[in-house]
């Protein structure tokens, strides 16, 4: 506004001196000032300066008169006049679409003209245009604070975490002096089941504000969805810290008793190196070290290190290469022969995996134990079956003596739906008759849910599968497996047996007293890692009736296994 319009508007003649055109480009400047700037207060004044002396007004206010932020004020616009008694009031009270009632304060000096009509008007376009454009930066602050946090418990989210990290980088704080964890609540799926998905909530705010208690200045949490959190924490006083959150139990009130939770997680630590501001990668290095630690599933602290990230690396190339592995026939199956003790007649086979990977046989133990981790054993364990199936078709339209071949498959491929189905489907496509086919289980697959495996055997069985239970005695054999369990075969583990060929007093009484439970029970019995003639005289004299193991035969490829069938029978002295 120039001098010469200053002049034009002082005065209590000023509003008939205005014109609509007049007042039409002063609430368009006004609008514009509004809605071209994010900060409120500031936009606001330089706003209120461009209608000030029109309106007479020196300050303006808004008072949040109900909702969640009741009694709030915040000065819009104000200069050095006083509220006196003369002051003019002109207020309205505007209601949100969330329910909050917003009350506007226009205050105008004292001796001012009343309004007239235009001004009037204007007044009132102020009042919801202010209203509108407040409400608009409620709702961008909303969605700002809806970002950085999660919106149920309050507290940071992952965005928010790493928003915090990038503003202490840009403030120079010494990382060096921080780790930052990743953490997974252990079982809390179980938990949930146990208590209630409402009760789980309040496990989940007790496990927050438990964080939060625990933090001190500068140290940061963050719910990063689901069960899992992430927390910047200073490295001194470190791992009393973390095992400190170990030790966290949960009273909560279900179904009219209280109900102790005990809460415990699988954390990965990096403890970030000097010079290391890239927040990308520091959080990425504390959440694949989370990971290892949920795979690993003994320790529940694991610290990061670049040797874990190799193998880490490793790990992810081997599932990547999985799927192409199986389509272009690198998965090679070879068989162990079964041998029966009385004529040594060849009886049976275990099919067994060989990975050929880039040229180079791959030992099994170098994948399994990872497909087991990350579930794709699955796709071995099928792909294992069919092709035992299809060579079997080819075996027997080529008249060569088959017998039956067991099939190894994991605790993880029993979770598949309707696996007996499946294998039946099998089957059928290469038309396979059922009683060529043996399933093994190791114990494992047993002990964890004993109800749903006993119904997988029962299924298996109804649909004329074998079923053996493989490495007796690896573990933590339970007598009770064979008691309750309708195994048709018990494969003794090969550590019954000494690596030097000979067995100990202790073994063979072991060995005596289990085949003849076994017997007892209607289970055949196969002793594995057979190695010596000495080892077979003993398993003869037990009426152990099959074995297993390198005294026969190494596991063999199709061709040569194919050779051993023709034969039939092994010639030992």
């Amino acid at each position: 506004m120039n001098e010469q319009d200053s002049q034009i508007m002082s005065g209590n003649d000023r509003s008939t001196r205005i014109t609509a055109d007049d007042t039409a480009d002063m609430l368009m400047d006004f609008t514009d000032i509004l809605f071209y700037n994010f900060r409120t207060h500031e936009a606001a004044q330089k706003a209120f300066e461009r209608i000030a002396d029109y309106l007479d007004i020196f300050r303006a206010a808004v008072c949040v008169s109900s909702g969640r932020n009741a009694g709030t004020l915040q000065t819009l616009y104000t200069t050095e006049t006083a509220v006196d008694d003369t002051t003019r009031i002109e207020e309205k009270s505007l209601r949100s679409i969330d329910g909050t009632t917003y009350t506007y304060r226009i205050y105008r000096r004292g001796g001012a003209a009343p309004l007239d009509m235009m001004q009037r008007r204007a007044m009132e376009f102020i009042f919801k245009l202010l209203h509108t454009y407040l409400n608009r930066q409620s709702s961008l602050e909303m969605a700002q604070y809806a970002k950085e946090h999660d919106m149920l418990f309050g507290c940071l989210n992952s965005n928010g975490m790493s928003e915090k990290l990038a503003a202490y980088r840009r403030d120079g704080v010494d990382f060096s002096k921080y780790a930052v964890v990743f953490m997974n609540v252990c079982k809390f799926k179980a938990i949930n089941a146990r208590i209630g998905f409402e009760n789980g909530n309040r496990v989940m705010q007790f496990i927050i504000n438990s964080l939060r208690s625990l933090l001190t200045e500068q140290e940061l949490f963050a719910h990063i969805g689901g069960d899992n959190f992430s927390m910047l924490i200073r490295q001194d006083g470190l791992e009393e810290r973390l095992h400190s959150l170990n030790s966290l139990i949960c009273d909560i009130l279900h179904e009219g008793r209280n109900v102790p939770i005990e809460i415990a997680f699988r954390m990965g630590v990096y403890c970030i190196e000097a010079g290391q501001d890239e927040i990308s990668e520091i959080m990425e290095n504390a959440n694949l070290a989370c990971r290892l630690a949920r795979q690993c599933g003994k320790q529940n602290i694991l610290y990061y290190n670049d040797e874990r990230r190799r193998q880490y690396e490793h790990t992810k190339m081997l599932e990547a290469a999985l799927e192409p592995a199986l389509h272009n026939g690198e998965f090679l199956i070879y068989f162990q022969p079964k041998v029966c003790l009385d004529d040594f007649r060849i009886i049976g086979a275990e099919a067994l995996s060989r990975w050929m990977h880039e040229g180079r046989m791959m030992k099994p133990d170098s994948y399994i134990t990872i497909f087991e981790q990350d579930g794709l054993i699955t796709d071995i364990d099928f792909y294992v079956f069919e092709q035992v199936c299809k060579m079997l078709r080819v075996w027997m339209d080529a008249a060569i003596p088959v017998v039956p071949i067991s099939v190894n498959f994991s605790k993880i491929t029993l979770e598949t739906a309707h696996f007996p189905e499946k294998l039946l489907k099998i089957a059928a496509q290469y038309q396979v008759p059922v009683e060529y086919l043996e399933i093994e289980f190791t114990e494992t697959c047993c002990m964890e849910d004993e109800e749903k495996f006993n119904e997988i055997l029962t299924d298996l069985k109804k649909a004329g599968f074998s079923a053996s239970l493989d490495d007796f005695g690896k573990g933590y054999s339970s007598i009770n497996m064979l008691r309750n369990m309708n195994f048709d075969v018990l494969k003794l583990d090969k550590s019954f047996h000494n690596e030097g060929g000979k067995d100990t007093e202790g073994a063979k009484i072991i060995l005596r007293s289990i085949v003849g439970m076994a017997k007892d029970l209607g289970i055949q019995v196969i002793s594995e890692g057979v190695e010596t003639a000495e080892q077979v005289q003993f398993l003869r004299q037990l009426k152990c009736e099959k074995a297993q193991g390198y005294y026969f035969d190494k596991p063999l490829p199709a061709d040569q296994f194919i050779e051993r069938l023709h034969e039939g029978v092994y010639h030992r002295d």
